[in-house]
């Protein structure tokens, strides 16, 4: 499987349709049902598929990071940027 990273300082270069659905490095999100964990992007990337997602860091437990698809994390049903 290929992945193509993104670092803090580099832009995506897929167009996407509008801007509330782009991710960026230090964008910060809270489950709906949780709202005082907050999980901040540390990286994005693309899958060999072309789909994107965000390695996440829990800001009150730096050393438990996740990743989330960014059609999951941008789920206003699940997750919320704050």
């Amino acid at each position: 499987m290929t992945a193509y990273w993104i670092e803090a300082d580099a832009a995506l270069d897929v167009p996407v349709p509008a801007a509330d659905t782009r991710l960026h490095i230090g964008d910060r999100f809270s489950h709906v049902d949780l709202p005082y964990v907050v999980w901040r992007v540390t990286r994005v990337y693309r899958d060999a598929q072309g789909i994107e997602h965000a390695i996440l860091m829990c800001e009150a437990r730096p050393l438990d990071p996740k990743t989330l698809s960014a059609p999951v994390l941008l789920d206003a049903g699940r997750y919320r940027r704050i």
